[in-house]
């Protein structure tokens, strides 16, 4: 496909000419996937630690029929079940806050330093649009993800329409970044009546040309964290690992540059 080759000559011109430019975005993906890396684990060890004071009490808790109906209470800990459930739902609210702002500033400066790269000017109305599309797919998507959550820890959804209802969310979540992914790709249209159309003419009315560049970049980006599984695996040696970490780092920033260049060198 033609579009591919002027998409990959285009990342290929503009990386020699803004090398500089180019090694900053690296840095800041860095700082990107450092950060996410450091959240995640921090908050995903305090959700854990407040779904274990709700979970361990009813596991302890009185299930017997007769007893109950005598009077006996279902768990005397129902203090540490609330407090637990209350701190988990305060740990996650945080948890999504912070992978939000962490998207919108780091990644969104990723964003913006590469249409630099191609030379492309009005940066603060880009930067409008970047927030305005992530705000509007993600904001509804997160707070559907939140009440649910909150249903089922409420006991509203049996477990298994859970797993079923978390396979559908997924679905949705690729929709919903693919999307973005197109506005993403189209930052510098100047006029929003444009920008909106975009997702329409890429996203659906060309979506093999899209789709046929995500193959690609997610080809590389499952390659390389392969790359990372096996250094993982076998307790390779710290250098080793530190260069399957910047391969990594590597094709995501590449993944990006070609994406924006491949999805502007479509015949519209």
């Amino acid at each position: 496909m033609s579009f591919l080759k002027r998409g990959f000559k285009g990342s290929v011109k503009a990386i020699k000419d803004h090398k500089l430019l180019f090694l900053s975005i690296i840095v800041l993906q860095i700082i990107l996937i450092s950060m996410l890396s450091y959240v995640s684990f921090n908050y995903q060890l305090k959700i854990i630690e407040g779904a274990q004071e709700v979970i361990e009490p009813l596991n302890n808790a009185n299930y017997d029929q007769e007893s109950l109906q005598a009077g006996q209470p279902f768990t005397k800990d129902i203090v540490q079940i609330y407090t637990g459930y209350k701190t988990m739902m305060k740990n996650i609210v945080e948890y999504i806050l912070w992978l939000s702002g962490i998207f919108l500033l780091i990644n969104g400066a990723i964003w913006l330093l590469i249409y630099r790269m191609f030379e492309k000017k009005n940066w603060l109305k880009q930067a409008v649009k970047y927030v305005t599309s992530s705000l509007i797919f993600m904001v509804p998507f997160f707070t559907i993800c939140y009440f649910i959550l909150k249903g089922f820890l409420s006991i509203d959804i049996a477990p298994e329409a859970f797993a079923s209802v978390i396979q559908v969310m997924s679905i949705v979540f690729l929709v919903i970044y693919y999307f973005l992914l197109i506005g993403f790709s189209q930052l510098h249209v100047k006029r929003w009546k444009n920008f909106v159309k975009s997702y329409y003419k890429i996203g659906i009315k060309k979506i093999l040309y899209p789709l046929t560049v995500l193959v690609i970049n997610w080809s590389f980006i499952f390659l390389a964290g392969w790359f990372i599984y096996l250094t993982a695996m076998n307790e390779v040696h710290l250098i080793i690992m530190f260069l399957a970490l910047m391969f990594l780092v590597i094709v995501l920033t590449l993944s990006k540059i070609f994406w924006i260049a491949s999805l502007n060198s479509i015949e519209k």
